[in-house]
Formats: structure tokens, sequence, C-alpha cells
């Protein structure tokens, strides 16, 4: 006879769950004192996270005001993206324009100005994948991809800005400087060897610097603080690059 109430409660329970816990991914948030039902995580960026409240209609919930179990939702969702963000990633998303002995020029799907313009108007993300989304022309270096060559194939992916290039398109007498682009990773993102003065080694990557500490992110997912003093002259040099380059985000 207790049976039909146990399983009564258990549905309850599941539902409050699915409510509070956002398992479907939709969420209840307030940005700048308007409530908006069914807002779900779509994108991260420098200011915090882009919610998608309606068809093409976003609202930016800054990282400070981020609750804890929303930093979990992000940690989990984003990790890659968190990565991106961090290195100060672009994202770069059109096709081949010329290849030159520099490397490959490509033309992003949306020009200068007008893609500026559309995502201050609309609200929409200026990041995808943690990277920031580029308009108009670059040139990447290093295209990994040995298929794609020739004008009018499609490039796609995250890159980082490597300095700039001065580019003089033939025929049209026009002279642009260009974000130079690379594939590969700063020599911190990724998990390297690292020494101290004692010439003993550890194996991480540094996600943070704060008062004289680096926070290394190890393979497995665990971080710990470690004094920089601590490392060896070549070591301190990469953090400091690190500490020049890298965007502070609040998210480990």
């Amino acid at each position: 006879m207790k049976r039909p109430f146990i399983s009564l409660a258990l549905w309850w329970l599941t539902l409050m769950a699915c409510s509070v816990f956002g398992i479907a991914g939709a969420e209840t948030i307030t940005v700048d004192g308007q409530s908006y039902e069914n807002a779900e995580m779509a994108e991260i960026g420098e200011d915090g996270v882009w919610y998608e409240v309606g068809e093409e209609k976003y609202v930016v919930v800054p990282w400070a005001k981020l609750s804890q179990f929303q930093i979990a939702n992000v940690k989990s969702r984003f990790k890659d993206s968190l990565d991106h963000l961090r290195h100060q990633a672009l994202w770069v998303e059109g096709s081949v324009f010329e290849k030159v002995a520099d490397g490959i020029v490509v033309q992003t799907k949306i020009d200068l100005d007008a893609g500026e313009s559309k995502a201050a108007e609309s609200g929409l993300p200026q990041y995808k994948n943690g990277g920031v989304i580029t308009h108009g022309m670059v040139i990447i270096k290093d295209l990994q991809d040995s298929a794609i060559r020739k004008p009018g194939d499609p490039v796609e992916g995250i890159f980082y800005q490597d300095g700039t290039f001065t580019y003089e398109m033939a025929g049209f007498n026009l002279v642009k400087e260009l974000p130079k682009c690379t594939q590969a990773k700063p020599e911190w993102a990724s998990v390297r060897e690292w020494t101290n003065r004692e010439g003993n080694k550890l194996t991480a990557k540094v996600i943070a610097t704060k008062e004289g500490k680096c926070l290394f992110e190890q393979a497995n997912g665990k971080t710990f603080p470690y004094e920089i003093a601590n490392l060896s002259d070549e070591d301190q040099k990469i953090i400091e690059k690190f500490q020049k380059r890298a965007l502070a985000i609040p998210v480990f």
C-alpha cells in the first residue's frame, strides 16, 4: 500500500532536481533587474557567460555574478573553451583568399565593420568556442590541414595571434595590416615539463598567477599553487609571458 506514495515522492524529488539544477540545460536568470526563464548557456567570453534567452536574443551574466552551480556548469560544459579564452585565442571562420609565401590569407564570412556592428546591436556572442570571432582578413602561417590550399577552400577553427602581417593585395594597390595567426598554442598553454631550482621536475600547465605564486593544473585536472621564485630562470620567463598575454578569468 505504501509503494504508490514512495513512487510519487521519488517523482516529485526528480522533478524538483530538474528544476533546481537545470538538468535540461535551462535556467531562470536575472540580468539588470530583468528575469529570463528557460535561459540556456550558449558561449563564454571575457565579460562573462552568454545566455540565449530567445530566438537570436542573448544576455551576458558577468563572471562575478555567477553562482557556484553555474561556475561548475561552465567548467563542465566549456572546459576547452576556458583554455581558449584564457589564452586569448581567435575563432577564424571563412575561406582561403590567397596563398602567399608567408602563409594563407583567409577572408572571414563577415567583414570587419558589418561584423562588429551586428554583434553590438543584437547582443550576439562575440566569441565561439572561447575564441574571439575575427572579422575581415587574417593570415595563417602554419595551417596544418594540407588539403586546404586553393582559393575558396573553407577554413574554420581556433588560432592564436602571433603579431601582424603587412599584406599587399596583388593587382589592387592595397596594403593591409592583418592579424598573423598560428595553430600552435603558447608554450604555457599545454601540459609541459617545468624545472625548479633544485633540478626537480613537474608536469603541468599554468592557468593563473597571484601574489608570487602560479596555479598549475595537471593532466588529471588536479590544481596546486607553486612559488614562482622556486622555478628555474628559464621557466620564470615563461611565467612572465603568461602574465603579460594570458587573460585573467575567475574560473579555473
